[in-house]
């Protein structure tokens, strides 16, 4: 268990995680390829939920730790590694937000070469492991927008940062070899812009028995 969450806990043990052993797939990672098994990925969080112990540990360790140490600027592009693997644990975690923020902040914070680099590994990354990447934050995006709608005063900063990533991933689709529907980008504003009126108006109109 201390050695699950000790990976968890830097940059440089958990980018030695997971590699793509295959080929020496690993030592091909460059500014196009991260060198993971995307498979080894999703088992290996498949078998921590497991153990929700474990998994809030790990989740802390991540979070109080790992996230606030990376750097804008990386000293070894192997390291960069985490931002694949950390949007796996978001998936498995029941309540990720502001893991999720976070994470945003990393990435965005990034030096744009670095990032240029990470768009190029979301580029190669397989069809089914993108397609879940787009759609964190998608679903982000929408649960976002329908709080910023239901209440305008609320900063929306995080907001902001979801779009950002979810445009990057847009455009990155457009290189890709496998592509994935548009569809997998699109948020319903027109949908969630009338619910937020009907719940303003049920509020200011009330209907009384």
């Amino acid at each position: 268990t201390k050695a699950i969450v000790r990976a968890f806990s830097t940059s440089q043990t958990l980018s030695g995680s997971f590699l793509d052993v295959s080929k020496d797939g690993h030592f091909n990672t460059n500014g196009e390829m991260s060198g993971l098994d995307m498979s080894a990925v999703y088992l290996g969080f498949v078998k921590l939920v497991k153990n929700p112990s474990v998994l809030e540990q790990v989740k802390n360790a991540v979070q109080d730790k790992l996230i606030p140490s990376l750097p804008r600027s990386p000293a070894c592009v192997e390291t960069m590694r985490v931002y694949i693997i950390l949007p796996e644990l978001i998936i498995v975690l029941t309540d990720s937000a502001t893991l999720t923020d976070s994470l945003n902040k990393a990435i965005l914070s990034l030096q744009g070469s670095y990032f240029k680099i990470l768009e190029c590994w979301w580029s190669t990354m397989p069809y089914y492991f993108f397609m879940r990447l787009v759609r964190i934050y998608q679903k982000e995006s929408k649960q976002l927008l329908q709080i910023t709608m239901a209440d305008t005063s609320k900063d929306n900063s995080k907001l902001h940062a979801a779009l950002k990533i979810l445009q990057a991933l847009y455009k990155v689709n457009s290189s890709r070899h496998q592509k994935i529907s548009e569809l997998n980008f699109r948020i319903p504003v027109m949908e969630i812009f009338k619910s937020s009126l009907m719940a303003c108006a049920v509020k200011l109109f009330p209907i009384n028995p």
